[in-house]
């Protein structure tokens, strides 16, 4: 797993910085690393704990021979991604509507400013709080396709869109989105519908 290091620096104005250095070693030898500098601890250890993860996911990745050199793909936010996925003839044309309206308003989200390949469990958990907290007062039902819509755009990226992107996060917060009841699947129907309930004359 990678290392965490936040050193504070007091700069020469006595204002107070921190300075990340998440970093993976092997022999004793630094192999790749990630750093930033924040302006308060709060930040720079949520940051630590992304980094961290992106970097052990991205070595487990290549032991196990199913790392991709990012110079064939490239970042994108979660909503550039969405927006791509909705324009390209490959999705864009099949979509239903359904779909396109969820996908939609995703774009209206703090989550759509997230980098696609930085998105966590946590992230997805705090959008699904979000959204049962809000007035319209969507069900667990709603929100779930929320979660599965985005995890089909996370994949079109981490293929032919060629964007840095993967559905971990996904798989990692399934389990905890179940247990907290913020996603819940569709009820199957326990009977038949009437002719007249399906317009039938």
């Amino acid at each position: 797993m990678a290392s965490i290091n936040i050193e504070e620096r007091v700069g020469k104005s006595g204002a107070v910085s921190y300075r990340v250095r998440v970093r993976v070693t092997e022999r004793k030898k630094i192999i790749d690393k990630l750093e930033q500098t924040f302006d308060n601890r709060r930040d720079a250890e949520k940051w630590a704990i992304k980094a961290q993860k992106e970097l052990t996911h991205k070595h487990d990745d290549i032991k196990r021979g199913l790392y991709r050199e990012t110079s064939e793909f490239r970042d994108a936010t979660v909503g550039e991604l969405i927006r791509e996925y909705l324009e390209n003839p490959r999705t864009g044309s099949t979509i239903g509507r359904t779909k396109e309206y969820v996908l939609r308003a995703l774009l209206n989200y703090d989550i759509a400013l997230v980098t696609a390949s930085r998105l966590t469990a946590n992230d997805l958990i705090q959008h699904c709080e979000f959204r049962l907290a809000e007035d319209t007062q969507p069900t667990p039902q709603t929100v779930y396709h929320d979660v599965t819509y985005l995890r089909s755009v996370m994949q079109a990226g981490a293929t032919f869109l060629k964007i840095n992107a993967s559905t971990r996060y996904h798989d990692e917060a399934i389990p905890q989105l179940i247990k907290l009841k913020l996603i819940a699947r569709s009820n199957k129907r326990s009977r038949r519908p009437k002719k007249e309930e399906i317009g039938f004359l």
